[in-house]
This record gives C-alpha cells, sequence and structure tokens, in this order.
C-alpha cells in the first residue's frame, strides 16, 4: 500500500467528526433555492471538512458514501446538497459519483467529482456548482485549534482585479493565530514578480473560534486542530478579496528530501472556462518536478499535457518552509512561490503547495498542490 493510502487508511479510523466544509462563489446565483438543511441520521462520519467563501460542508462517511452541503454561512440552511459514492483511487485522489443533488446550480445525477485529501488537514475539492470553476479548499472539522498557530500560506484564488506580474502583489507568506484573542495576521506576503518583493504584514483582526471558524470585521478563518487554515481574505471586498490555504510551518532540511511521486490539484485561472482545475500526478527529483494532467482519476489516464516545475533554487528563501522556482507548461515559463513540508505532522506524507503566474495567461493565478503517493 502506498504512503497516501496508508494515511488516507489512517484517515478512515476517525469515526466522530461532524460535517463541515468550506468555500465557493458566493455570487453564483441571486435568489438561492432553500434545501432542507434538515438531514436524518445517517452513517458515521470518517472524516469531515470545511472552509471559507459562502459555506461547504463537506463529509466522508464509514459506508463508503459522502455528503457535501453548501449554504451562505455556516449554521444557515442550505441552498445545495449533493450525494452519492466515493472511492480512493490507485494514485491517490478520492472519486465521487453524483447519486442525488438539488438546489442552485447543483451538478447534473450520473456525474462525477474529485478530490485530494491530506488526511487530518486539508481537502481539495473539484468545482461542484455548475456556476462555479474553482477548486474549492478546505480544513478538517468544525473544532477550533486550542493552542497559538505559525504557518506559512499560498494564495489559492486571487482578486478579481489581481495581477499576478505586480511588485506589489500579495500571493505566499507566513500566517499567525493567537489562540487568546483570535488574532490573525498575514507576518509576511510576498509577490511573484521578480525577486519576491516584501509586501509586509497585514492584519486579519481578531474574533471568537466557534466551530472552527473566525470570523473577523474583514475576514472569514476557518481553523482546524490539527493547524491547518483556509482563509478568504477581506472577504466583503467587492472584487471578491482572495482565499489562502495554509499549513503548519515548517523548515525545509533538503529539497532532495521531496524526492517521490505526488498526487495533485492543479487550477489556472488564465485557462478557459471549464477546463481551470484538473488533477495531476507528478514525479520530484533533487527539485526538479515533472508532471502531466489526468483526464480520468478512475482509470489514471494522462493527457498529454507536460508540465515542470522546478524547485533546485534556494530553500528556506524568502523565509523558513518556504522556496521559490519556475513553473514550465504550454512552452511558456512563470515565477512561481511555494511552501513545503517533507513531512507533516510526522506521517510520512509530503506536501508541495504552490502559487505562481499563469502559463497561459501571467497576470492570472496557477495554484498547483501535491500530495505524496508513494
Amino acid at each position: 500500500m502506498s504512503g497516501f493510502m496508508q494515511i488516507a487508511g489512517r484517515s478512515m479510523a476517525i469515526m466522530t467528526l461532524l460535517v463541515a466544509a468550506g468555500c465557493g462563489d458566493e455570487t453564483t446565483s441571486s435568489v438561492p433555492a432553500q434545501v432542507s438543511n434538515d438531514v436524518p441520521p445517517g452513517p458515521a462520519s470518517m472524516a469531515s471538512y470545511n472552509g471559507p467563501g459562502s459555506n461547504w460542508e463537506y463529509d466522508l462517511h464509514d459506508d463508503g458514501t459522502y455528503q457535501i452541503i453548501h449554504s451562505a454561512l455556516p449554521g444557515m440552511s442550505s441552498d445545495l446538497s449533493v450525494s452519492g459514492d466515493f472511492q480512493f483511487t490507485a494514485q491517490g485522489f478520492v472519486s465521487m459519483t453524483v447519486d442525488a443533488a438539488s438546489g442552485s446550480d447543483a451538478p447534473s445525477t450520473g456525474s462525477s467529482l474529485w478530490a485530494l485529501e491530506i488526511p487530518g488537514f486539508a481537502l481539495l475539492l473539484s468545482p461542484v456548482s455548475t456556476a462555479d470553476d474553482n477548486f474549492i479548499p478546505m480544513v478538517q472539522g468544525d473544532q477550533c485549534p486550542n493552542t497559538d498557530l505559525s504557518n506559512n500560506w499560498i494564495n489559492v484564488r486571487a482578486t478579481v482585479d489581481g495581477d499576478a506580474t505586480s511588485p506589489e502583489g500579495s500571493y505566499f507568506g507566513s500566517l499567525a493565530y493567537r489562540f487568546s484573542d483570535g488574532a490573525t495576521s498575514l507576518v509576511s506576503r510576498f509577490a511573484l514578480s521578480n525577486g519576491n518583493p516584501d509586501q509586509g504584514s497585514e492584519s486579519l483582526g481578531n474574533g471568537y473560534c466557534r466551530n472552527g471558524v473566525v470570523k473577523t470585521s474583514t475576514s472569514d478563518i476557518y481553523l482546524s486542530p490539527t493547524g491547518s487554515a483556509t482563509v478568504h481574505v477581506n472577504a466583503a471586498d467587492q472584487n471578491g478579496g482572495q482565499i489562502i490555504f495554509a499549513l503548519p510551518k515548517t523548515t525545509i532540511s533538503s529539497i532532495s528530501g521531496l524526492d517521490g511521486s505526488y498526487a495533485g490539484i492543479l487550477s489556472d485561472d488564465g485557462a478557459t472556462a471549464g477546463q481551470k482545475v484538473s488533477p495531476v500526478v507528478v514525479s520530484c527529483s533533487n527539485g526538479i518536478c515533472t508532471g502531466d494532467i489526468v483526464t480520468d482519476v478512475d482509470t489514471g489516464t494522462l493527457a498529454g499535457q507536460p508540465f515542470t516545475v522546478d524547485l533546485s533554487g534556494s530553500v528556506n528563501v524568502p523565509g523558513p518552509g518556504l522556496t521559490t522556482g519556475q513553473l514550465q507548461m504550454n512552452g511558456s515559463t512563470g515565477n512561481i512561490g511555494c511552501m513545503v513540508d517533507e513531512n507533516l505532522d510526522n506521517s510520512g506524507q509530503r506536501i508541495i503547495s504552490c502559487a505562481g503566474q499563469s502559463p497561459t495567461r501571467f497576470y492570472r493565478l496557477f495554484s498547483l498542490i501535491l500530495a505524496s503517493n508513494d
């Protein structure tokens, strides 16, 4: 059994978490249909996730079924519900059938969804709503951490007018959460333009953490007791704010510590509508990672659209656990900034998470999150 699947198996021992998951486009429907949020008692949950940007709730059950619920805010009645069966694929993806779906812009019955799970920390879900073209980043559970957090982060959804080539952009860096009063800040923010100019810090405010969520005057902050986070920064901004994904900060001992194979999720905001989010498989050696898009997560069929991520330069620059490099795809090269972990929570799992310049339109955001599957 691969390392990724062993960890996924470990995830199946989690039997008592409640449903929660989050992130979505708040503008997909002006008058959302109301779907009952009163779900009859069902099978025990083995893993649950939540996150920001409206509110998504996602639950994997121990009988091989799943449920996805969307609402405008945590605790409100849902306006979209999806359920069906799931399985873990040989490459390490979660493959889901849509057996039932209702509500605004719900996917059609008989269609399929997929996700990349980092058990105990995060789940990255393919677009669910037919009116949305973004993947949904989530963190585990609906429980608050009981300690301060020190994380690194990457941008996974830029503002509407974001420019990844600007020296004033904010695309990766470090984050701090203070348990005593919920104060959260982006301690460091770096651009993707040459030299990665430092944008300084930004306070996200403070607030009481309830059911894993801190709502401040500016931002929606979803936290996990394992230390992961996903944040809708400046959620009320007319340009949509930005959504970031964060994991506990570590120091990179050697770039060769990332050697091996990975399953991942790629998001290219510069790509054609409906083709922005793709599953990928990647192999890394001495900081050079080569990959391809997967056209079918069940069969593992590859598209023949190769790309290369070069992380062979300096490590722990511009900060601990961070590195920079370049992405080459479709004959174009763009800058990237990444947070990495060679051994997430001593689980043996290697994680590489990058924000970069789209190879199709450099000013748009390119995101790549990889989890080892060997």
